[in-house]
């Protein structure tokens, strides 16, 4: 993630760009800090982008014994 975000600040530091995208940019750097979520925070986006530990589970599951289905 560090290389992200050297990109970023990169980008941001580029003072040929106009000021509406160097602020919007340094917009979403403040509100993008993964480092400073709370686990809470955390979950649930986990939870967000991929379901319940019990969704996933089921998900896992299905693929295995389709890939063996394949086989």
């Amino acid at each position: 993630m560090a290389d992200g975000d050297a990109r970023l600040r990169a980008m941001l530091n580029d003072a040929s760009r106009p000021d509406a995208v160097r602020d919007a940019a340094l917009a979403a750097e403040q509100a993008y800090k993964p480092h400073q979520w709370t686990p809470e925070q955390e979950a649930e986006l986990v939870e967000r982008v991929h379901g319940t530990e019990r969704e996933w589970i089921d998900r896992m599951i299905a693929e295995q014994n389709e890939r063996q289905r394949r086989s």
